[in-house]
């Protein structure tokens, strides 16, 4: 299993500083790649600092790119506001920047308003996110190409700079729909998943990957909110449980409890790793288990003193996983 990290672009904190800060630390802790969000018109989600900040992800990882060389860079996930062959000349000009390579997650994104605000219909950016997707394999791969479809017509072009190494696409979501869509992707993208919405989701992911007549291993990644502490119970105080709980009783796509709510810190295995690093492998070894290969943690609720749980998780958690 290879692990990442969110990078603090957002919020109160969303500095250039930090976000150099950060990578670097991350790089020097021995994790793999680290990960931007991507928003327009940012609002936060009930269970984060509600400062609107946001450095756009492009850009940022292209600083991140010359500051810390030796991190994979990632995107979880980009959303379709832009042209797609932008979006293409982006992710292959970041690749060409980026030694240790680039993973490109997308996805539709959940807010109307960031599409309202740029002139697109937010009720079709389910199936523009399809098109993307296929456009961006193309200008990937081809050396030329042209595409006919819906929401995009693409005479014939070329993009370059060609990328050294291939740059794999994951599509991010939780809907029947997104699952769909990931299927016909390099892999999906899985973000604050209980283990059991998890394990039903990725049974129905990998149904959905061999009737589209996908044979190769697909790459699994999953984002979780992140802690790791002495005892359970200070890693436990950095998070705003409450929060995190009234926001998964929110969300129409996780499955609940048998109770019927969510109403305790365990009722959100899976959605979190908080604990000591004994309990930090102990979940780990449960996604790797399932078949997550990239493990993304989120320090959202405590970016302020991400750099010494990073160090902590390198010295403690990483070198079990290295080969």
């Amino acid at each position: 299993m290879k692990f990442g990290v969110l990078l603090p672009h957002f919020g109160r904190l969303g500095t250039p500083e930090r976000v150099l800060s950060a990578a670097r630390a991350a790089e020097q802790a021995g994790f793999h790649s680290v990960w931007v969000r991507d928003h327009l018109v940012y609002e936060p989600h009930g269970f984060e600092d509600q400062d609107p900040t946001f450095l756009e992800p492009f850009t940022t990882l292209a600083a991140v790119a010359a500051a810390a060389p030796a991190v994979t860079l990632g995107t979880a996930v980009i959303i379709p506001f832009r042209h797609p062959l932008v979006t293409a000349q982006s992710y292959l000009t970041l690749a060409a920047f980026a030694r240790a390579g680039v993973m490109a997650g997308i996805g539709a994104g959940r807010f109307d308003h960031e599409f309202t605000a740029v002139g697109l219909r937010a009720r079709a950016r389910f199936t523009m996110t399809e098109e993307f997707a296929e456009i961006l394999r193309l200008a990937f791969t081809s050396d030329r190409f042209n595409y006919e479809g819906r929401h995009f017509r693409i005479p014939e072009i070329w993009l370059t700079p060609r990328p050294r190494v291939p740059i794999p696409i994951l599509m991010g979501g939780q809907t029947e729909g997104a699952l769909r869509r990931a299927a016909r992707c390099d892999g999906w993208l899985a973000s604050r998943q209980t283990y059991a919405t998890f394990t039903a989701r990725l049974r129905r992911f990998r149904e959905m990957r061999e009737e589209a007549g996908r044979q190769d291993p697909p790459l699994v990644a999953m984002v979780a909110l992140a802690s790791i502490g002495d005892t359970s119970e200070e890693a436990r105080r950095l998070l705003d449980v409450p929060a995190i709980i009234a926001e998964a009783n929110r969300s129409p796509y996780l499955l609940r409890p048998p109770s019927g709510a969510f109403e305790r810190f365990e009722d959100l295995a899976g959605m979190i790793l908080a604990g000591t690093a004994a309990e930090i492998c102990e979940g780990s070894d449960r996604f790797a288990a399932l078949g997550v290969g990239h493990l993304i943690f989120d320090f959202r609720q405590d970016f302020a003193g991400m750099e010494k749980q990073m160090a902590r998780l390198g010295r403690e958690v990483l070198p079990r996983y290295r080969r």
